[in-house]
């Protein structure tokens, strides 16, 4: 009874982990895609989301963002996004490891600790390239610019919101 509640406890903080740090891919804007990096690893707000204004031009020129800026993140952007295409996939197959062990009649601990250790590698590679990229965009853009495009991008993921569930921003 003990073991088995300590393997639920275990997949239950996996699946809660893995989920927080998972991120949709990155081909366009406002949903998943499109979407850089992810505040407490899964959120909005953590560093400027440049996909955006790769996509958009006139939204990079309307932010003030030079040529030579636009092609340094655009560089830093196709770097990132093939490595994450890899950091999603070693997490996911972790993941199924987990859950592979979970699944048996008789779940072998040693093996599952082991899988466990390879999934938490796997969130922190995730985690620690996300970051990196936030460090990239915002060294890239220099702080003001970044601080500046950043609070413009929350002010619009919170008016999204709020016209999502059907509440005027002048209200409140």
């Amino acid at each position: 009874m003990k073991k088995n509640l300590l393997m639920a406890a275990l997949l239950g903080s996996c699946w809660m982990a893995g989920g927080a740090l998972a991120e949709p891919p990155m081909d366009c804007p406002q949903g998943g895609p499109g979407k850089m990096l992810r505040q407490g690893g899964g959120g909005h707000g953590m560093g400027v989301h440049i996909g955006w204004l790769l996509h958009n031009k006139e939204q990079a020129q309307k932010a003030g963002l030079t040529d030579e800026q636009i092609a340094a993140l655009q560089t830093v952007f196709d770097a990132h996004r093939e490595e994450m295409i890899d950091l999603r996939a070693n997490q996911e197959k972790a993941r199924l490891g987990v859950e592979k062990i979970m699944a048996s009649d008789t779940p072998d601990e040693a093996a599952l600790m082991q899988a466990v250790e390879q999934l938490g590698q796997a969130d922190t590679q995730l985690k620690k390239a996300q970051l990196l990229m936030q460090l990239k965009t915002r060294q890239t853009l220099g702080r003001e610019k970044y601080d500046e495009l950043l609070n413009k991008q929350q002010q619009q993921f919170k008016q999204r919101r709020e016209s999502k569930h059907g509440r005027n921003p002048e209200e409140q």
